[in-house]
């Protein structure tokens, strides 16, 4: 709900974000388990020792996740622009 408010809220000062990119996740072969580097910040590195997604976001959204919505056009509520799905994912995905 925050984000739909104008101007989007910022999140909470608790919540620690990285100051440089950290290496993208490894796939473990044997289970499918992704795997984090260490970033800069022990008490998110001890929460990484235990999360052991088995999908990337990009997998989650391509299997259909959200009913598919971000794959049509919409109207953004939060920039008020209209997005067209091809014209957005031609920048992201490979």
């Amino acid at each position: 709900k925050e984000l739909y408010k104008d101007p989007p809220a910022l999140p909470p000062s608790h919540i620690l974000i990285e100051e440089t990119w950290v290496k993208s996740p490894k796939r473990d072969n044997r289970t499918g388990e992704l795997t984090f580097p260490p970033g800069q910040y022990e008490e998110t590195n001890k929460l990484l020792k235990e999360f052991r997604p088995n999908r990337t976001p990009e997998e989650i959204l391509r299997s259909g996740c959200f009913g598919g919505t971000y794959f049509r056009p919409i109207v953004s509520a939060v920039t008020n622009r209209r997005y067209v799905p091809s014209e957005v994912l031609k920048d992201t995905v490979l």
